[in-house]
Formats: structure tokens, sequence, C-alpha cells
């Protein structure tokens, strides 16, 4: 079952230098301190056209994208880079004609099973907040900044947010580290899974010794580092060699490494299961590939 979010940190701003139909550019992500909440109103809807006394059709709109957020409080100097005030010798300086920076915002939200969601909101402007200040009484309130963060599509690809889970298999591993490097400009399509085998098949000098090894395109997913995935068959009767299995820091190049010298002459199966996924959820189109070897000392 799906888990709930319950938690929200991780609050990045990075200014959008460039987003034209050729492409965009950022600036690199800024940290921001202090989140206490992202409300997110998509103002979409869904409208209805009747016809023949009835409702006959309907037609989806996505609204203005509005994230509220709730800090516990900005710097002068945050605040003023945010919205585009002046700032002189540490005092703010705030005109009618001060232009809110055009900005993408990303922050990560904590499910109950411990992984989280990342999220970028990939273009928008905050609004000048307003302000509440408040004596103190017979119990502390705590002040909280306020923003108001209006989003919009780019004008590079008609894009206005990506998000991902980091407990979804199919999410590369790297997407999610380096998710508050930069802000996303594309989201790579992966390439379909290939697999590359040593020795080829058919092999009929194989050394003894050999150790094959198993070369895929795409990082797999380590958990089908198994014997019930990759194997070598003896062809006399079937049986598995017994052989440890070891794969490279990439996560793309499998080894197997029997426990003795194979038998001089005997006939071997290298096998690698077509149930094998790589980090993106993908499998071989080809199911199971085999590679037949023959042994000499």
């Amino acid at each position: 079952m799906e888990k709930s979010q319950v938690g929200l940190d991780s609050f990045y701003c990075a200014e959008v230098l460039t987003d034209t139909s050729g492409g965009c550019t950022y600036d690199t992500p800024v940290a921001i301190t202090g989140a206490i909440a992202a409300d997110v109103k998509a103002n979409g809807s869904i409208e209805t056209q009747f016809a023949d006394d009835g409702p006959a059709d309907n037609a989806s709109n996505v609204g203005k994208q509005e994230v509220a957020l709730e800090f516990t409080n900005l710097t002068p100097a945050r605040r003023a880079w945010l919205l585009g005030h002046t700032v002189t010798s540490g005092v703010v300086i705030e005109k009618p004609t001060d232009t809110p920076k055009v900005l993408a915002i990303g922050f990560r939200s904590e499910k109950t099973n411990g992984a989280y969601r990342y999220i970028w909101y990939l273009k928008g402007q905050f609004s000048v907040p307003d302000d509440s200040y408040k004596t103190r009484g017979e119990k502390v309130a705590f002040g909280t900044t306020k923003l108001l963060f209006s989003g919009l599509r780019r004008d590079y690809d008609k894009e206005y947010k990506v998000w991902a889970d980091s407990d979804d298999a199919a999410v590369a591993a790297g997407t999610i580290t380096n998710w508050f490097v930069a802000a996303p400009v594309t989201i790579a399509t992966p390439d379909a899974l290939t697999i590359t085998m040593a020795p080829t098949d058919p092999s009929t000098d194989v050394a003894i010794n050999i150790s094959p090894t198993i070369t895929y395109n795409n990082a797999i997913n380590a958990a089908y580092l198994t014997s019930n995935y990759f194997y070598l068959l003896k062809t006399v009767d079937g049986t598995k060699v017994t052989a440890a299995l070891s794969i490279d820091a990439a996560n793309k190049v499998v080894t197997l490494n029997p426990g003795s010298d194979l038998t001089n002459s005997a006939t071997y199966i290298l096998v690698a299961s077509g149930l094998v996924k790589d980090i993106y959820g993908q499998v071989l189109a080809a199911g199971d590939t085999f590679v037949n070897i023959t042994c000499v000392a």
C-alpha cells in the first residue's frame, strides 16, 4: 500500500536564468531553512458540455499552481533576494517597482516508510507577503513568515512541475541523489535494457578457471544479484555450478566466480534470467540469455 507524507524539509530555490523555446537554464539551487508547511492549490477544473439533454463531454483545464509556504522566519537579505528588494548596509528598501525573482522551488516530504517524495515547481514568483506582529501574552505565540508562490509553465517545454518517490524502483538512484544539485531541465528517457555476455555464444575453448561476466547497459536493481537469476549449469546433469556473485560499483557488470576450476572438456550453459530489472523497471526484450561453453585445460 502506498505510504502517506508526514514531513517537509530540504527547501530550495533556483533562479531561472533563461527560458526560451530553445532551452532553459537555472542558477545553482540555494537552500532555505525553516520550512514549516507547503500547501499546494492546483486550481484545476473539469468543465462539462451538455447536449441532447445530458452531459455529453468533459474538458479538463490546468489552473495556476499556487504554493502557500510558511517558514519560521527569513533573514532580511534572503527575503529581499526573493522579492527583488534592495539591501543597503543591512537595511531592506522596498519600492512598488520591485520585481520578484523568477525561480524554481524544490522540497521533499518524508513518507511513513522513511522514503521521500521529491518535488520541483519549475518556474514562478513569490508575492510580497502580509506581515503580522503581536504583543507577548501569557503564552508565547510564534511568528512565522508566509509566502505565496505563483507557478508558471516554462516557455521551453511547457512543463511546470516534476516529482518522484525515492522508493519507486523505476526512479534511478542518481535522480534522487542529485535532486537538489540542480533544478531539472530534462528527465532523460532510459535506453532499452541490453546485455553482453563474456564469453560469447558459443565458446569452445574456454579456460577452466574462467569467471564469466554479464554486462548491462543500464544499472540493474541489486536485489536480483542471486543464483536464481545468474548461474552456470552443467550440461551433463543440469545442476548449478557453485559460484559467488559480485557486481561492480555502477551495478552494471555481474561476475560469476566458480568455487573451483571447471572440468576439462566439459560443457556448460551460462544463464542470465530475463526477469532481471534495471533501475528503471525494464527487462530484456529477448528474455533469458544463454551462452554455451566448452572448457579446455
